[in-house]
């Protein structure tokens, strides 16, 4: 399905669906070009899982099948960047495994204008949970259990992540502590508590959190747009937490090794904007931090690296000057 660049109405019949409150007034309905629901369930789900895919289609099918074999999640609502419909053929062979939804989309928007369509359509539900994964990942059993265990036990939690390891077994990930003066972030280590950021790769997020402070800044096109999330989550009084019981298995940077040299002026264009939003000791880590990317690009005799970092810089200047979208604030 196309629709014109100004976007596409929900299918009547989810628009049906129960709500358990009325989101529709903080939260715009989705965006997308295009969206397909195959298969069904009676009851709606506890929690809803949303998933970004581009172009890989092998990957998207293994997550899914994960997600919708964990018990409480029995829809899984998938934003289709670039699409070409060979998502949508292919998953329709598998209504057995539960209820798919597919959001097409004609471009490649980007993590945050891709996924926040998804996210629009799971508030349009009546889940109690949202879990948001990328699709180069597997669940391992029991994990979205075990998170929304955790979060049933403190209501003040608004994200928690799982423990993402890599394929070879090693940790990648179990939450982050900010460092300004580095313009970076650094992982905790086992048994630390308190996160200022759990990346987005893998995360359960209370619904009430997106009504309460809106979805992610889409002015981000990749990266940091899950840390600028986070601290306004944080500033908004939800904690984070880290649940070492839920275990996520993260083919880390699958789709992104596909995009090349872009990836490195995504990620300063993101980092130059979140820097735009902090303390001024920030802008004094960023200065650090853009003096080591250029000097180890001229190092490495790398031009093309060097024209990309300096390319980013430019982007995410003229990107901090802008409003930002996908940000609707919802406080009564």
């Amino acid at each position: 399905m196309r629709l014109a660049s100004t976007g596409i109405k929900l299918h009547p019949t989810y628009y049906a669906l129960p709500k358990r409150i009325d989101r529709s007034a903080a939260i715009d309905a989705p965006d997308a070009d295009g969206i397909d629901q195959i298969g069904s369930r009676m009851n709606p789900p506890e929690t809803i899982a949303v998933t970004l895919n581009w172009r890989d289609l092998d990957r998207t099918r293994k997550c899914l099948r994960s997600l919708l074999s964990e018990r409480g999640v029995s829809r899984v609502i998938v934003s289709d960047n670039e699409s070409d419909g060979a998502l949508r053929a292919a998953l329709v062979q598998e209504t057995q495994l539960g209820e798919i939804v597919i959001l097409e989309n004609s471009k490649n928007l980007g993590f945050a204008r891709g996924i926040n369509p998804a996210i629009r359509a799971a508030l349009a539900g009546d889940a109690k949970y949202i879990f948001i994964i990328n699709n180069d990942a597997v669940v391992e059993k029991g994990a979205v259990a075990s998170l929304v265990e955790l979060m049933e036990r403190d209501e003040n939690l608004g994200l928690c992540a799982p423990l993402i390891i890599n394929t070879d077994k090693s940790v990648q990930s179990r939450g982050s502590k900010l460092v300004p003066i580095l313009a970076g972030v650094r992982p905790m280590r086992e048994g630390g508590r308190d996160p200022d950021y759990v990346t987005w790769a893998a995360v359960l997020v209370r619904t009430e959190t997106f009504v309460d402070i809106g979805l992610l800044d889409e002015r981000f096109f990749m990266y940091w747009e899950d840390v600028e999330f986070c601290l306004r989550a944080s500033g908004a009084g939800w904690g984070l937490a880290v649940c070492e019981d839920a275990v996520v298995v993260h083919e880390l940077s699958a789709s992104g090794r596909s995009i090349g040299s872009k990836v490195r002026t995504y990620y300063v264009a993101s980092l130059v904007q979140f820097v735009s939003m902090r303390s001024r000791v920030w802008r004094i880590g960023l200065l650090v931090r853009i003096g080591k990317l250029l000097f180890a690009r001229i190092l490495q005799l790398d031009p093309r690296g060097v024209l990309a970092v300096l390319s980013g810089i430019k982007t995410g200047r003229r990107l901090s000057r802008s409003p930002g979208q996908g940000r609707p604030f919802a406080r009564p």
